[in-house]
């Protein structure tokens, strides 16, 4: 049987598929299918069988882009005779996803059947490549690929029950499954090397510039954040279409390219008006694939266009797509001033469904202020207009944001009504890229109403399903992996929810696929993490591990964009990704305890604190925007190495017990508190808050608890060991607080040790500072400065610190930053004493000392 198609060859369900068998002497039918692409799922089958005395017929498949066969067989096998070949050739893609390519014999002597895959990428999740026999001995398998791809479920054996063995011959550049799903982690070069010196460089007052690793300015457009406004179409060429068709479908790789190439054309054609039109459409693509700086610089040459070529409505268009564009990057002013621009045009044109786009943007940055009210009441603006003008998708996009807004905004009944709106007018539009993001973003609402309207729990279950499986539908429509990737993904996490494990790895691991397809880091890290979970419930701990480091590994190749969202409120990365990092310790130190080889589990508590110290150094670079905060790094030594009289205390807050991780001079080890860390925050909370009640013993329990929880449980070691000073690196709430305060029901925890603090055992350099060799710069104010009250003791201050170092010292009128940067550019301070006012928030935009004015 042979099958030849220009397209794509689709085989779907468990009653679908191309079978031949025979039952006599001669050998059963082959089997050849030549496509683009070939597709098997739910359960679709190619099988060549014999039951008789004849060999099975062989399969010849060759795809000139992919085969990819998810919850589907391909098989030759025979009962009593050898086994047929199987042959797969594709140029991209060989994907089995929950499926297997088997050539077997049942019983009997005769021999397995050969299988050779030759492919680009060759990529198995729980998949199977199997030629066994049982008899006779078992058929070779060769994959010959660029990248073979195989999670710990999947397989592929040559055996035999009672014979030779067959051979495994696997020849590609890449075969570690780890390596690839960390997709963005290419090799640039040594810029290790190269931060150190120019960080020397700034601090000695010498021009440096800054290295950034970044392709993105943010993570892409998300399901989970505000729907933008659908593409203006402000001008029909048909030099457009095919960049509006690959828009549609969320190939905005390929309309980047068209209309790259549309606009180079008409430029030479001097066609400034089509030229405008291009340039917003492809800024537009390139804001959907993160690169907003791009966007940024094409949508102001359109405005430009428009402008020479006196055109008001490519103008406003242009205007709308800039704050739009602004909202993501800031600074937030820009984005209002070009989103008002666009709104008085889009005025004195009269152009309501412009005026609508605009509201939608306007509600937008509103609810990237986390300002829900104002951006709802922009959308219900939008909406009406948008009805008016009889802009059906604009109007779906509108609805689907007002009950985000309503939800954000605590007005959960009104959500849902909308939300029930916005689905049914979702259902009636044609299926786009954004359709299904809308669909997504529609269950994802309902999913998060749960929580809040506890009694409609089963009715917005069912709702959320129906909306993701329509988006589901849809991306498959499209073959859209960036929308697969996300419908998938959340259903999988709805399965989740339910505890229905295997059916949320299902679809989790198609979830992953579809992201790698597309390179996509901001999903892929999710779905690993949902991996690790779903594998952890299964009690398939050492799995979970490997799933999470290769979480961790994606997350700090694009923490830099993680905190750049379209139409999401600011966030930190700890809010972000601090779960994962804290979830990964949690399995490793849970790995360590039930690991008998003190060997290996010391690696674990390494690994676990070394993951930790990834964490803080990561979120400090990310809060300053700045690789020097941690220059450090590189040159520091361990502690252990610098002091024999010094231990380090690592206390690790989870949800269920506090974990301390202690550095003393026979090892590290660990000591686990049953205590939350809900409970430490409530304590540490509470401490703070009366001890700054000065006349007051009231904070000494909360003290003693914390003492209690932290210190106590190493007493019987302190007590054996010569122990001078005790280093904490605290984490959390643990920040706010003077560890020196802890009290053991007789002393303070400073009377029986020296204490030191620091952020991080990687982020500064425990050697000591030669006394003789200290050289201070001491600064402060003890004037009242711009409403902040007087510190009448800061001049003593730093005249008891100029008694004890070699210092200079900046008071008052002095204060500023000019003076600060000259005295550091000529005489070489290694210590830095300022004693003034200041504010510190999680914005490092709205964190600053006082200084004189």
């Amino acid at each position: 049987m042979r099958v030849t198609a220009t397209d794509t060859v689709m085989m779907s369900g468990p009653n679908s598929g191309i079978f031949t068998d025979t039952a006599g002497e001669k050998p059963g039918g082959n089997i050849t299918i030549t496509a683009q692409d070939i597709r098997l799922q739910d359960g679709a089958s190619i099988s060549a069988q014999s039951s008789g005395e004849g060999d099975a017929g062989n399969i010849t498949l060759t795809a000139r882009d992919t085969l990819v066969s998810v919850d589907s067989t391909i098989t030759t096998a025979a009962t009593r005779a050898d086994g047929g070949n199987i042959r797969v050739t594709a140029g991209q893609l060989t994907l089995l996803y929950n499926a297997q390519v088997t050539a077997a014999v049942g019983v009997g002597e005769g021999k397995g059947g050969n299988i050779d895959i030759k492919s680009g990428v060759a990529a198995l999740f729980n998949g199977q490549v199997r030629a066994d026999a049982f008899g006779g001995p078992g058929g070779n398998i060769t994959i010959v690929a660029d990248g073979f791809l195989a999670d710990p479920a999947s397989r592929v054996t040559a055996s035999s029950a009672r014979n030779i063995d067959g051979e495994v011959e696997i020849r590609a550049l890449v075969t570690d499954l780890s390596a690839a799903v960390k997709p963005l982690t290419q090799d640039f070069g040594q810029t290790a090397l190269l931060i150190p010196q120019r960080c020397a460089a700034r601090r000695q007052g010498r021009p440096a510039s800054s290295f950034i690793l970044a392709g993105r300015d943010s993570i892409p457009a998300e399901p989970d954040s505000a729907l933008p406004s659908p593409l203006a179409p402000v001008w029909r060429e048909p030099g457009l279409e095919k960049g509006l068709r690959a828009y549609e479908r969320g190939d905005f790789e390929q309309a980047v390219i068209s209309w790259k190439e549309a606009a180079q054309g008409f430029e030479r054609d001097e066609q400034h008006l089509a030229h405008s039109a291009a340039r917003l459409y492809l800024g537009q693509a390139y804001q959907a694939l993160g690169q907003v700086t791009k966007a940024i610089q094409s949508l102001d040459k359109a405005l430009i266009l428009a402008r020479a070529a006196g055109a008001p409505l490519h103008m406003a268009a242009a205007l709308n797509s800039l704050g739009n564009a602004y909202t993501i990057t800031g600074p937030v002013q820009m984005a209002k001033q070009h989103l008002q621009q666009a709104h008085d045009r889009s005025t004195a044109l009269d152009h309501m469904g412009l005026a609508a786009s605009i509201d939608n943007h306007r509600g937008n940055l509103w609810l990237s202020q986390a300002q829900p009210q104002k951006a709802l009441a922009a959308y219900l603006r939008g909406i009406d207009l948008a009805q008016q003008a009889d802009q059906k998708v604009l109007a779906a996009y509108l609805q689907t944001n007002a009950a985000v807004a309503a939800q954000q905004a605590g007005q959960y009944q009104d959500a849902a009504s909308r939300l029930g709106e916005a689905l049914l007018q979702m259902q009636r539009l044609a299926p786009t890229h954004h359709t299904a993001y809308g669909l997504i973003q529609i269950g994802l609402t309902y999913d998060h109403l749960r929580q809040h309207l506890p009694k409609h729990n089963l009715l917005f279950l069912r709702q959320a399903l129906t909306a993701l499986n329509a988006a589901e539908a849809i991306a498959q429509t499209l073959d859209d992996p960036r929308a697969l990737s996300y419908a998938w993904g959340y259903l999988g996490h709805l399965y989740e929810r339910e505890d229905q494990y295997e059916e949320a790895r299902t679809l989790t691991r198609r979830a992953v696929v579809a992201a790698q397809r597309v390179l996509a880091p901001e999903s892929l890290y999710r779905w690993q993490w949902q991996t690790g979970r779903l594998l952890h419930a299964q009690g398939q701990l050492q799995e979970a591990l490997e799933v999470y480091r290769q979480a961790v590994a994606t997350v700090q190749s694009l923490r830099h964009e993680l905190l750049h969202h379209y139409g999401k409120p600011p966030t930190t990365f700890r809010f972000t990704t601090g779960r994962l990092y804290f979830e990964f310790v949690d399995l490793l130190l849970q790995r360590e305890a039930v690991i008998s080889d003190q060997t290996q589990a010391t690696r674990y508590l390494k690994e676990a604190r070394h993951t930790v110290e990834q964490f803080k150094a990561a979120e400090l670079q990310d809060y300053f925007r700045d690789d020097c905060v941690d220059a450090a790094r590189p040159q520091a030594m361990p502690l252990d190495a610098v002091s024999k009289t010094a231990i380090v205390l690592y206390p690790i807050l989870l949800p269920d017990r506090i974990e301390l991780l202690v550095g003393l001079p026979s090892g590290l080890q660990r000591f686990d508190v049953p205590v939350s860390a809900q409970r430490v925050t409530e304590e540490v909370r509470a401490l703070r808050t009366k001890l700054e009640r000065r006349t007051s013993w009231a904070f000494l329990p909360h003290a003693q608890h914390l003492y209690n929880w932290l210190i106590r449980p190493l007493e019987p070691i302190l007590s054996t060991i010569e122990l001078e000073t005790l280093v904490f690196v605290p984490d959390g709430p643990l920040r706010t607080i003077p560890m020196a305060v802890l009290h053991d029901g007789h002393q303070f925890l400073i009377r029986k040790y020296a204490m030191a603090v620091t952020p991080g055992l990687d982020l500064t350099d425990p050697r000591p500072l030669q006394h003789s060799k200290a050289k201070v710069l001491a600064m402060g104010l003890t004037q009242e400065v711009q409403g902040f009250p007087a510190l009448p003791h800061v001049e003593n201050e730093l005249q008891a610190v100029k008694n004890l170092y070699d210092s200079g010292t900046i008071l008052n009128e002095a204060f500023l930053v000019q003076r600060i940067e000259r005295e550091l550019r000529n005489e070489p301070f290694n210590i830095l004493h300022i004693a003034t006012h200041g504010q510190f928030k999680s914005d490092v935009e709205q964190t600053f000392l006082k200084r004189t004015p």
